[in-house]
């Protein structure tokens, strides 16, 4: 399991528009692993588009058993009533790849006279990337206002395979 501290806290506000600090603290409760967001963001309603536009910029870190890895993210969003789109970029600040560790040493054998040893090493890899996701309101269940989201991602780092995938998520007001 995990817990988490959060706050969405308002910096400054107008008729139409909203400028705001978002702070997030997150503990692995088995392991001694956590990570922590800190960003701002502003908000305005464009009347051309009849929608709530956004745009936002965090600094993530999060420590694993080993390192700690931090990132920039940076995001937009579009908001109405019934439909919703948001797209994030991820980008590594500091070493993406780090040691953790030699692990193996194999002996190749003799080869021209000397021994020949080959090591294996552990690396711990951070990815950049993004993501991309739609959503809105289903039409029933009123009184629950449920919303349903799918995304797409992709994650990639010098050296690895990219990961890519799709996601889903559903919301409920219960």
């Amino acid at each position: 399991g995990f817990s988490t501290l959060q706050a969405m806290i308002p910096l400054a506000q107008s008729n139409g528009s909203l400028f705001f600090t978002d702070l997030r603290m997150v503990n692995f409760d088995d392991q001694n692993r956590w990570e922590g967001n800190a960003g701002v963001g502003y908000r305005w309603f464009s009347e051309p588009v009849n929608r709530v536009l956004g745009v936002n910029a965090f600094v993530d870190a999060r420590k694993s058993d080993y390192h700690l890895y931090q990132q920039l993210g940076v995001g937009f969003e579009a908001l109405s009533p019934n439909i919703e789109f948001r797209m994030n970029g991820y980008f590594i600040m500091g070493a993406a790849h780090r040691d953790v560790g030699q692990v193996d040493f194999t002996n190749l054998g003799i080869i021209n006279g000397n021994n020949v040893i080959a090591r294996s090493q552990t690396l711990e890899v951070a990815r950049g990337g993004g993501d991309i996701e739609i959503g809105g309101r289903l039409p029933f269940l009123d009184r629950f206002a449920p919303r349903a989201y799918v995304s797409f991602y992709t994650y990639s780092a010098e050296h690895v395979q990219t990961a890519n995938g799709v996601r889903g998520r559903l919301e409920a007001q219960l």
